[in-house]
């Protein structure tokens, strides 16, 4: 005797919240692997269940990340748009790496931003006015 199973299926809308720490911890994971963090000269800590401020060249403050200091690390590829995600970050040091392709324009939303260091990269696009940037 044969049986008919009928399988039946709905959408289903999933709604997660992240704290600000959490989406943090998102963009720099996104970050490691968009600028090839497995080839970097230091990665200690990224990718670990360590909290991020233990994270080779992240700086926070009140648990948010302040400062990304990754200058002269061996960084290839590009600059992802979520780096606009860490919208405490106020210094982002990038300087003597490999970085081509443009500039996110994301970056010109971030509030708190006061500093790009992204000198001696290969980098092809002017920033959004008011944002000081050293280059090479």
């Amino acid at each position: 005797m044969a049986s008919l199973l009928v399988l039946y299926s709905r959408p289903i809308t999933l709604n997660v919240e992240y704290t600000p720490r959490q989406l943090d911890s998102l963009a720099l994971v996104n970050f490691y692997y968009s600028t090839g963090g497995p080839t970097w000269s230091t990665n200690t800590g990224w990718l670990s269940e360590a909290d991020i401020d233990t994270w080779w060249g992240i700086s926070t403050l009140n648990g948010r990340v302040k400062q990304i200091d990754l200058g002269n690390n061996n960084l290839t590829g590009s600059l992802p748009a979520s780096i606009a995600d860490l919208d405490k970050l106020s210094n982002l040091l990038l300087a003597s790496n490999s970085l081509t392709g443009g500039i996110p324009p994301e970056i010109g939303s971030m509030s708190n931003l006061d500093n790009i260091w992204i000198n001696g990269n290969e980098l092809d696009q002017v920033l959004p006015d008011g944002q000081k940037v050293i280059f090479g």
